[in-house]
């Protein structure tokens, strides 16, 4: 079962992986190709991450040209951006605050037209989470223990 906060990290990686594709062709999924390049399926790809692993479909182009930059294709670490994706799902940013939050974790600069994309697919998926049917029951297990050393009871 996955948890909550991975169904929502999931959910943004692959909402930016979406939006940089749709920039780096010119058109959005199920829309036509204006070049000679164009989309062709997806590779997944296994992030470790703080909440444990998760697997992400990455867009591919059939020329091979595309070279995501907020999950790179050989990438296998997420504990450094897991703050962030949850961040931007957990209040509203504004375009500017969300440039300086992908500068500060990718150390890159977005064109207006590449951020405008990216926040664009991740906004959809947002409001689709936001929408979703709540489950009838949470289950929630706490667990509480105390250690104590053999050596306490063999001295009594």
């Amino acid at each position: 079962m996955i948890s909550v906060i991975k169904q929502l990290q999931k959910a943004l990686y692959e909402a930016m992986l979406e939006g940089e594709i749709d920039y780096h062709l010119g058109y959005k999924k199920h829309g036509e190709s204006d070049g000679d390049n164009s989309r062709n399926g997806y590779s997944e790809n296994t992030l470790k991450t703080q909440q444990g692993p998760i697997t992400i479909n990455i867009p591919r182009d059939r020329n091979g040209y595309f070279e995501p930059t907020a999950v790179a294709k050989d990438q296998r670490r997420a504990a450094v951006i897991d703050d962030t994706v949850i961040g931007i799902y957990a209040k509203v940013v504004s375009l500017s605050q969300i440039r300086q939050q992908i500068e500060e974790v990718y150390a890159i600069d977005l064109s207006e037209e590449q951020l405008s994309s990216i926040t664009e697919a991740v906004t959809e998926d947002v409001l689709k989470w936001q929408a979703r049917p709540l489950d009838q029951i949470y289950p929630i297990i706490y667990l509480d223990g105390i250690y104590v050393s053999s050596a306490q009871w063999q001295n009594d």
